[in-house]
């Protein structure tokens, strides 16, 4: 009697953590397989001089500057690859700057793969202003948004803003 005791016990408590492990099992593989993907912003300015500027703007001594934003989308999933439909970038008080739309198809990234992309701003016509700053957004196939807000710094801002012919775009 008491060595059934015993193995009822011992059955009970194989039970339990039989039931705890599928439980953490099943957790993980959902885990596993959830879609997760991130899109980092980056403003940059770049710097050009001599035989990097093209021939027709050469000039002794000239120097460009340009500035813009590096979009880079991670797909952090573990097992699942995604499909990046569209990069977009708008500025914050409303109103598109930019609109990457890669190729005629989706870009597949499989898992821990990135995509990067970069849109140049500094000849940006129009009466876009970005002082208050800028949002950027990847839709993916599924539907799924991603998005990323952010400012420019004071340098960036006048990179952008050189040679405007309208002084009242600049930055406030």
């Amino acid at each position: 009697m008491l060595v059934s005791i015993v193995a009822a016990g011992i059955a009970l408590y194989g039970a339990i953590n039989s039931a705890r492990a599928l439980r953490w099992q099943r957790h993980r593989d959902d885990e596993r397989r959830r879609v997760r993907a991130q899109l980092i912003v980056t403003p940059w300015i770049r710097t050009v001089f001599g035989d990097s500027i093209p021939p027709e703007r050469r000039a002794p001594g000239r120097v460009e500057r340009s500035a813009g934003l590096r979009l880079v989308v991670v797909n952090k999933s573990e097992e699942r690859a995604i499909l990046l439909r569209e990069l977009a970038v708008f500025k914050r008080a409303g109103g598109s700057i930019g609109n990457l739309v890669l190729h005629d198809a989706d870009v597949r990234l499989q898992p821990h793969e990135r995509h990067v992309a970069e849109l140049d701003l500094t000849n940006e016509r129009g009466s876009h202003t970005f002082h208050s700053g800028f949002v950027a957004t990847a839709r993916l196939a599924s539907g799924e948004f991603l998005e990323e807000h952010g400012v420019f710094s004071e340098e960036a801002l006048n990179v952008i803003y050189e040679g405007r012919p309208d002084e009242n775009e600049g930055p406030p």
